[in-house]
């Protein structure tokens, strides 16, 4: 759905105006998140169980996806699709390098790191549920403030410097949470890091990925396979994780991952650095 989703946002909004479209989207998104963090906190301080915030969540995913009748400019591209309209052809040079850049860092990095860590509060932090709630609560506060500051972080430092600065010091906390764990620390460092990664990656990201790739190529296949080479990384790096979790080594994998992931932005930085000059 994501490739789907950005790309009907990117059809109907000018260039101008697509980061700040992506940036109140993208608060939008965290505001209900940090809702449905505190509704759970709620039903875990009732005592109400897992299984009650299973069900609610399968309700709001039923209302979410009925609201999607309501979306009326969508019009259909291509009525058939061989093989070489599938494959973008005008795009696959920025495709082939956001592709390398994001499987490579980001994903296989984070996969190592970010699914595991309420494991990490809890295991090794002995953080209790109420508390890892809080955390990512107040990520979410603090992401929907920074997030709405995106135009202008774009303004003042371009958007690839943005996204190659703000992401390796967002990366590198993870490396710098594995020497230092203590759970208060570890709580304030994780906000920041969620707070930085925000800013960058869904408003200054997707707008730059939008003009990087040609229009008739967005969805079909330039989003489609930037999104599948973060994927399978990503799952990859759980795996591994897992597997060092076993060993009760999960400090080793948060820097491995953390280490990894900064390839992302050093990368992002080689392929478009001369973005932010023209």
């Amino acid at each position: 759905m994501a490739p789907l989703q950005t790309s009907l946002l990117a059809d109907n909004t000018e260039p101008m105006e697509r980061t700040r479209v992506f940036s109140l989207t993208t608060s939008i998104a965290l505001f209900s998140s940090l809702m449905g963090s505190l509704i759970s906190y709620t039903i875990l301080s009732m005592g109400l169980g897992d299984l009650t915030l299973f069900r609610l969540s399968l309700a709001l995913s039923v209302m979410s996806t009925a609201l999607l009748a309501l979306v009326r400019r969508d019009k259909p591209r291509i009525k058939y699709l061989g093989i070489n309209e599938v494959l973008p052809r005008r795009s696959s040079r920025p495709i082939t390098r956001i592709a390398i850049a994001g499987s490579l860092g980001g994903s296989l990095g984070l996969g190592m790191v970010t699914p595991l860590l309420p494991l990490w509060f809890r295991l090794f932090l002995h953080a209790s549920e109420i508390e890892i709630n809080e955390v990512y609560t107040a990520s979410y506060v603090v992401s929907i403030v920074l997030t709405l500051l995106a135009r202008r972080v774009e303004g003042l430092m371009g958007r690839v410097r943005a996204i190659s600065l703000l992401r390796s010091l967002s990366v590198s906390l993870f490396i710098v949470m594995a020497f230092i764990p203590i759970l208060i620390i570890d709580a304030a460092l994780y906000v920041i890091r969620v707070a930085l990664y925000m800013i960058t990656i869904p408003p200054l990201r997707q707008s730059l990925s939008m003009e990087l790739i040609d229009e008739s190529e967005r969805a079909r296949g330039g989003l489609s396979i930037t999104g599948l080479a973060r994927r399978v990384p990503y799952g990859l790096g759980s795996t591994i994780a897992g597997l060092l979790m076993d060993y009760a080594e999960f400090s080793l994998s948060m820097v491995l991952g953390g280490a990894i992931a900064l390839l992302d932005p050093i990368l992002y930085y080689v392929f478009f650095r001369h973005y932010d000059g023209e």
